[in-house]
């Protein structure tokens, strides 16, 4: 098995996530354009692997038809990803903004008490937000125990927690 290397697949991915984000008007934090990075590398190999496992059995179940023309379905899932977070309100109310005098930066509070920096640097989405926007399967490579922990709180919830599919 290949050695997946996160800070390869940010560089190869981050450059075509970035145009695309731009070129439709929209601002991303980066760890979100590196999660999409990640994600579209992950995709990829996978893809891969369903072919060659295609040119080694002739298995059709794989969605390929022999002798067809095989159609990448990865601009399609990236798609799916920028309709979610499109249609998805992530909105928290800001109520205050303050200087942390530990810090001597200004920071903005939220309606649900947490604290984040003026300037959005080093803002980092919620684990909500990607539990909401990418499939259990990626999440539970990327981010294992994120998807074990979501989980368990919807065991622990009778079944209450839709934030896990």
């Amino acid at each position: 098995m290949i050695k997946f290397d996160f800070d390869k697949a940010i560089s190869k991915w981050s450059p075509v996530i970035e145009n695309t984000v731009y070129k439709h008007k929209y601002t991303y934090c980066r760890d979100l354009i590196e999660a999409i990075s990640i994600f579209c590398e992950w995709f990829s190999r996978n893809e891969d692997q369903k072919i060659n496992q295609y040119a080694n059995t002739g298995a059709t179940s794989l969605g390929i038809t022999p002798g067809g023309d095989y159609e990448n379905p990865l601009p399609g899932k990236i798609k799916e990803i920028y309709e979610k977070l499109k249609s998805i309100d992530f909105r928290v109310e800001i109520v205050g903004e303050y200087l942390n005098m530990a810090t001597g930066q200004f920071e903005y509070k939220l309606a649900d008490g947490r604290y984040i920096p003026k300037d959005f640097k080093n803002f980092k989405p919620s684990d909500d937000i990607y539990l909401q926007i990418f499939d259990n399967d990626f999440i539970t490579f990327w981010k294992p125990d994120l998807i074990r922990d979501c989980k368990l709180d919807k065991i622990l919830n009778n079944g209450r927690d839709n934030r896990c599919r």
